[in-house]
């Protein structure tokens, strides 16, 4: 195990290898100074809050919260993609009723007093 996967497993409370990392810690000593500022930290934080309990809504009202933020965070991103979307949707409507067609997408003008049958007019075999 290298330092930077040492430092890795004392961060994951559900550690899967604790003797390579003991290992490890055994023959380096940055590693090892950090693992006992960890420790040390962690006892004082333990001992300060010793007896405090979170009320029973606690993890109640912490999960009910972290459902609702996703939602929030994705109507954000949305309203600040509007702008740009409309912008988008204005310039293609733009392009689609100024540019003007090839020729060949014309086989022929569309007679301005009859465009009904001209448009259901069947083609003529070999033309």
């Amino acid at each position: 195990m290298n330092c930077r996967n040492a430092r890795r497993a004392m961060d994951d409370p559900g550690n899967k290898r604790p003797d390579a990392l003991s290992e490890h810690l055994a023959g380096c000593e940055d590693c090892r100074n950090l693992r006992a500022a960890l420790d040390a930290t962690g006892s004082m934080l333990r001992s300060r809050h010793a007896g405090v309990v979170p009320d029973g809504a606690f993890a109640t009202r912490v999960r009910a919260r972290l459902q609702r933020e996703p939602a929030q965070v994705l109507a954000a991103a949305a309203l600040r993609l509007l702008p740009v979307t409309v912008i988008i949707l204005l310039l293609l409507s733009w392009l689609a009723f100024t540019a003007t067609p090839q020729a060949e997408a014309l086989q022929g003008e569309a007679p301005t007093e009859d465009v009904l049958a001209w448009v259901l007019e069947v083609p003529e075999e070999g033309s």
